[in-house]
């Protein structure tokens, strides 16, 4: 589940969201989604074999993720989350 967002950050490592295991077992996100954005749902992809342990967390930032500066290699499209509102996507 989305946990918690950072959607107005001046300064590094900018926006960042926090994606949380709810469940007592790991969850494989591997090939999920992630974007601001319900007409394209496919900004970001998990690289294959990504996992969230039982109970715990995994953080993106945007200067190291999915923002115009990163240079990981899931990010298929630029994003930055409005610190005016919006929403946050994340699908399998």
């Amino acid at each position: 589940m989305i946990n918690e967002l950072l959607a107005h950050s001046p300064g590094t490592p900018g926006n960042w969201i926090e994606l949380y295991n709810t469940t007592g077992s790991q969850i494989d996100i591997g090939g999920w989604y992630l974007s601001d954005t319900e007409i394209d749902l496919k900004k970001y992809r998990f690289a294959d074999g990504t996992k969230i342990d039982a109970g715990d967390y995994l953080v993106l930032y945007e200067n190291t993720h999915f923002g115009k500066l990163s240079s990981d290699p899931g990010r298929i499209t630029a994003f930055a989350f409005s610190d005016t509102g919006g929403k946050a996507y994340l699908t399998s």
